[in-house]
């Protein structure tokens, strides 16, 4: 019997899931979706064309919490819905009105995000991002250097970000929550770490916005085999899972940064690196925020940026 429950389930689920998207979209953006089944039994949800609206994507199990399982997203695009999870799972798609301009990109961050002012040569990526920036973009730097996830609460940068509740925030931090040695003050364990991150997550989109996660920045350390050393790596890896349960976009810097340096010669090393392991120097910090412009979602990049790609 146990052989024959799991096909029932599955098309059972397909059923309940084109009811429930279709349901749940208002009716002024109605349209008919397209679903199919990828070689590893994944649910793939396309929509044939553009829409004038995002969408949120949210799921239950038993009607009685609706959570997010991914942030806002437009057409056309495709979604992997991996009903495995659980047995029987419905799903919403939620219209979310594009945004109105003046945008504005709220980040939340350490020093390696946001730059140390008595320290000019070293460089923050989120601020080469107005580098970039369309003329209705702004930004709130919402960071400071020896942040963490438990002194920004309470303090004057998340006063500073509910304020003016930015449009998308950009939330990078951990390298302080692991090394700062002063538990009572800043340092956090992983279950505190992924707490505080999601309760951020909660906050932001508490006023309509869209929160972002940004992996912490590996480490210009190399190994005796040749590769980088494994800094930051379980906090880079419970943002990310963490992204993944709350349907959170993920930029996975650490990954990009640690493919760059991987790659790159002694000469680039130098130019991208301030005077310690971890800092950037200026040119370091445009190099890795054209990495974090790369890994946005298009429809928030062509929003917000004014970006092209090296082919």
């Amino acid at each position: 019997m146990a052989p024959l429950l799991n096909p029932l389930r599955f098309l059972t689920g397909r059923f309940l899931l084109a009811w429930a998207l279709l349901w749940g979209v208002h009716e002024p953006q109605t349209q008919p979706l397209e679903l199919s089944v990828s070689h590893d039994n994944q649910l793939i949800l396309r929509a044939p064309g553009p829409t004038h609206t995002w969408f949120r994507l949210e799921q239950t199990s038993r009607f009685e919490e609706w959570v997010p399982l991914r942030d806002s997203f437009a057409w056309p695009t495709a979604l992997s819905v991996d009903h495995r999870q659980t047995a029987f799972r419905f799903y919403q798609l939620i219209p979310v009105p594009i945004p109105e301009p003046p945008y504005t990109i709220g980040v939340v961050g350490d020093s390696t995000a946001v730059g140390i002012e008595r320290f000019p040569r070293v460089g923050g990526w989120a601020q080469r991002l107005s580098t970039f920036a369309r003329e209705d973009t702004r930004f709130v730097m919402a960071g400071e250097p020896g942040l963490s996830t438990k002194s920004f609460f309470g303090s004057f940068r998340e006063r500073m970000l509910t304020t003016t509740t930015p449009t998308v925030v950009m939330v990078q931090l951990g390298q302080i929550d692991e090394f700062n040695g002063q538990p009572e003050l800043k340092s956090t364990t992983l279950s505190e770490y992924r707490d505080h991150l999601m309760a951020m997550i909660e906050m932001i989109r508490g006023w309509g916005g869209i929160p972002m996660l940004v992996t912490p920045l590996p480490s210009r350390e190399f190994s005796d085999e040749g590769g980088l050393a494994p800094y930051l790596v379980e906090r880079s890896a419970e943002m990310r899972s963490l992204g993944e349960k709350a349907g959170v976009w993920v930029i996975d810097l650490h990954q990009l940064v640690s493919d760059l340096y991987l790659a790159a010669t002694p000469e680039d090393l130098d130019h991208w690196g301030y005077a310690d392991h971890y800092h950037l120097s200026i040119p370091g910090s445009l190099a890795v925020a054209e990495l974090a412009l790369r890994a946005l979602p298009p429809h928030l990049s062509q929003l917000l940026f004014q970006f092209t790609p090296d082919p």
